[in-house]
């Protein structure tokens, strides 16, 4: 947690720390004048040292898909398949490189979104989970990459829906396979607020799903939350991301798995079609 400019604000979190206040007393008696004008940077800088940077949670994101296994997505991307990193290792999925090269989600993706503290760091309370869009005029792909292939899941998440299209953000609560689908170990079951806690050694999975139909979009995530014993409210920002879902002219393509993952290779199939099954 960054100390900020302010010295009441350095200054209260340290007295927050009755062991650090202690230690700063005794220092203030045995310590000259000249020195003591130099103190609230020295304490500031120590403080960031101990109770800093390093005791904030971890917040990453990955999307569109769970690498080598979620089938549903396809991707796209306005660029050049000519112009992809070539690999020759059949285990990667093809759709990570597109992503990774500008592309993003055809019509539909998954982000999924993971919320950890350190094992010796600070208790955290979310507040807010926010997707922001940036941009609505992203170019037109000129290509779609469908894998035709999958594998199941079983996991349960605590589920938002977001709808580019219309701005809308829902949060649909707990979504898994089965009747009555259990909460995966470490995963909180609150709504975003004060009981939304993520614990020293613990971890939040959220899941995220996006779509657009109408126009091809740019957008991030915001996760808003404070630091047990400190009122100051905190973002961190994953991505940018794309999502497409709007096309004239944009060429199909899909593959097949291959032995231990997907082939690296596309062609041409007619079987993927733009906004041929954009979610509704």
């Amino acid at each position: 947690m960054a100390v900020g400019d302010d010295p009441r604000g350095w200054l209260a979190k340290v007295q927050s720390h009755p062991v650090v206040a202690a230690i700063l007393v005794l220092a203030l008696v045995a310590t000259p004048l000249s020195v003591l004008l130099d103190l609230p940077l020295k304490i500031q800088s120590a403080y960031s040292a101990v109770f800093g940077e390093d005791n904030e949670p971890t917040v990453e994101g990955t999307w569109p898909l769970v690498q080598g296994c979620d089938g549903a997505t396809r991707v796209a991307t306005s660029r050049s398949i000519d112009d992809l990193p070539s690999t020759d290792d059949p285990r990667e999925d093809i759709r990570s490189t597109i992503v990774e090269s500008g592309g993003g989600s055809w019509e539909s993706g998954t982000l999924y979104v993971t919320i950890s503290v350190a094992s010796d760091g600070e208790a955290i309370q979310v507040f807010d989970v926010k997707p922001r869009r940036l941009s609505s005029q992203v170019a037109d792909p000129t290509w779609i990459y469908d894998t035709e292939s999958g594998c199941g899941g079983g996991d349960t998440y605590r589920t938002y829906h977001y709808n580019l299209d219309d701005g809308t953000f829902e949060d649909l609560g707990l979504i898994g396979d089965g009747d009555n689908p259990e909460v995966v170990t470490g995963t909180p079951t609150e709504d975003p607020g004060s009981a939304f806690t993520v614990r020293p050694g613990r971890f939040a999975l959220l899941q995220v799903h996006v779509t657009s139909c109408n126009a091809n979009y740019e957008w991030e995530m915001e996760v808003r939350y404070t630091i047990a014993g400190d009122p100051e409210k905190q973002t961190k920002t994953i991505g940018p991301y794309r999502s497409y879902g709007a096309s004239e002219d944009a060429v199909a393509y899909t593959g097949g798995p291959g032995r231990g993952g997907f082939f690296p290779t596309l062609r041409e199939n007619d079987f993927v079609r733009p906004n041929g099954s954009c979610p509704g």
